[in-house]
């Protein structure tokens, strides 16, 4: 169950809190290695998930989260 949640996009504050918790690591790293800055890898993930947030309603289910998310920073 756990492993479908986190392949989609969030819809309510508990399934975006689990995403958060769960690829914020992931693409802090990802952005680390990109930026050399650890402050502007940080913030590029901050804003990810407050886009992924205000576009929950609208987010496309048939690609998976992590395909989204990593597009959008």
């Amino acid at each position: 169950m756990m492993d479908k949640i986190l392949q989609r996009a969030p819809t309510n504050e508990k399934e975006f809190f689990l995403a958060y918790r769960y690829w914020y690591r992931k693409l802090y790293y990802f952005l680390y290695q990109k930026t050399q800055c650890s402050n502007l890898a940080e913030d590029v993930v901050q804003q990810t998930f407050l886009i992924v947030w205000e576009r929950k309603n609208h987010a496309n289910q048939q690609i998976q989260f992590s395909t989204q998310l990593f597009q959008i920073a």
